[in-house]
């Protein structure tokens, strides 16, 4: 099962897709709401933290 390099293929394959969405994203609302550098920044800074996105989330939503 750990010796499978065709599940990291597959998952990897997977991950990078989600991730490609997740910054193609974060370039929608940065136009639609004329977002900052810094908010660009801190929303792509947050793809690499644990629960990252998460806290950007609510971050958002407080700020709203």
């Amino acid at each position: 099962m750990f010796d499978s390099p065709e599940a990291v293929a597959v998952t990897g394959g997977i991950h990078g897709f989600l991730f490609s969405v997740y910054l193609v994203a974060i370039a929608v609302m940065a136009v639609l709401f004329k977002w900052k550098m810094i908010r660009i920044a801190g929303a792509i800074l947050a793809a690499f933290l644990p629960f990252g996105p998460f806290v950007l989330e609510r971050r958002l939503k407080v700020n709203a």
